[in-house]
């Protein structure tokens, strides 16, 4: 389970790649640079941490052990982050924002790390 996990976090963010190249000129090009402690980055980190631990919930009420929880969290929160950053770029015609798949990934880790606290 864990490496089935793990493949599809990594498979989503290398479908997120070609989102870097994008060639046309778009409204996203003409908004303002985006900042690592911009007003949004508390929210990625929230979003990070409960999508993370909603589907840790999730997993444990199926009766995954320890390895398969954390898999499912760390898959689930990637995909949640790179879902938004695809749905920003191609649906709001923002900025596909590396940041911000930084700060899911921040309250992930924080998830993880007080989870794994938790179960010690």
């Amino acid at each position: 389970m864990l490496r089935r996990a793990t493949g599809t976090a990594a498979l989503l963010f290398l479908l997120a790649a070609p989102l870097r190249g994008q060639a046309a000129v778009s409204p996203a090009d003409t908004l303002p640079p985006d900042r690592w402690l911009a007003p949004d980055k508390p929210a990625h980190v929230f979003a990070g941490y409960f999508a993370a631990g909603a589907t840790w919930g999730a997993a444990d009420r199926l009766g995954a052990d320890r390895s398969e929880r954390r898999a499912a969290a760390l898959a689930s929160g990637i995909g949640a982050g790179i879902l938004k950053e695809a749905f920003d770029r191609w649906v709001q015609d923002e900025r596909f924002s590396w940041k911000d798949l930084v700060a899911d990934a921040a309250g992930i880790a924080l998830f993880l790390a007080v989870s794994a606290a938790a179960e010690s």
